[in-house]
């Protein structure tokens, strides 16, 4: 007999399987109300006041889940600290503090992909930075401090992203990237938000936008570019693409043969 259970995703950014909980804020309602469809809980970061307004409830600023379920978080939030560590994460003592001008507002502002990190390395918290350099982690640097902002993952090794220093750094690391137009995705406050706020994985093989994917100009370079890896375009909302600091995968679901459980093959 088959049995699910709901694991942390250990290799962040990358679901294997159908996608359980997800780390979102200020996620609009119709947005939420499709993810629920999907059978997908949302978890919310606190507000934080250290920032600029629109990006008080970023999931990007204020929060990097990193590999083997290490988290690396922001100053004042602890009722998610105790709703990740409750899922099994471990939360990293060291505590970004945040500030409103960037680059103090991107400490915890990197993209795992896989296969690499990246950021800019100046402006990361030192210890997350570390724990990956100790793991051995090739590190992608780019002049770009939002970095998990301006990158939508597709697939280990395979990305997204409006941001030219981004796309040359990857390239000179062997990283399949897509470059799209600019200047398409809604953050109030902002003259544009980013492809990667506006996105995440809710499956190995189903990529999630809030608001309408179909909308934007690179549309079909996106479509095509994600069906290489197997991967099909969910648009949450007819609404234009809204920057919202990202829908960052937790927990999936996993089978197990119960069985079989501790047979030799």
């Amino acid at each position: 007999m088959l049995y699910f259970s709901e694991v942390p995703i250990l290799k962040p950014n990358l679901p294997e399987s159908k996608v359980k909980k997800v780390l979102a804020g200020g996620i609009p309602p119709e947005a939420e109300r499709e993810l629920k469809l999907f059978g997908i809980e949302i978890i919310s970061p606190e507000p934080c006041c250290d920032v600029l307004e629109p990006l008080k409830m970023h999931a990007d600023m204020l929060c990097h889940i990193a590999l083997d379920g290490k988290v690396f978080m922001s100053e004042g939030q602890e009722s998610l600290e105790r709703a990740l560590s409750g899922l099994g994460f471990n939360i990293s003592f060291a505590k970004a503090k945040l500030g409103r001008e960037y680059p103090l507002d991107v400490p915890l502002n990197a993209a795992f992909i896989g296969s690499a990190l990246i950021c800019r390395p100046s402006a990361v918290l030192p210890e997350l930075l570390n724990y990956y350099r100790e793991l051995g982690v090739k590190i992608i640097e780019t002049q770009q401090g939002y970095s998990k902002c301006s990158v939508s993952i597709v697939a280990e090794n395979a990305i997204i992203t409006e941001d030219e220093s981004i796309y040359k750094a990857c390239l000179k690391n062997n990283v399949d990237v897509l470059l799209i137009k600019k200047g398409y995705v809604n953050l109030p406050g902002f003259d544009c938000g980013f492809i990667g706020g506006a996105s995440g994985l809710i499956s190995k093989d189903c990529l999630a936008f809030c608001g309408g994917i179909e909308n934007h100009p690179s549309y079909k370079e996106i479509k095509a570019f994600a069906a290489n890896y197997g991967v099909s375009l969910i648009s949450l909302s007819r609404e234009a693409l809204c920057d919202i600091g990202g829908i960052i995968a937790l927990t999936e679901i996993k089978g197990k043969d119960n069985e079989n459980a501790g047979k030799e093959k």
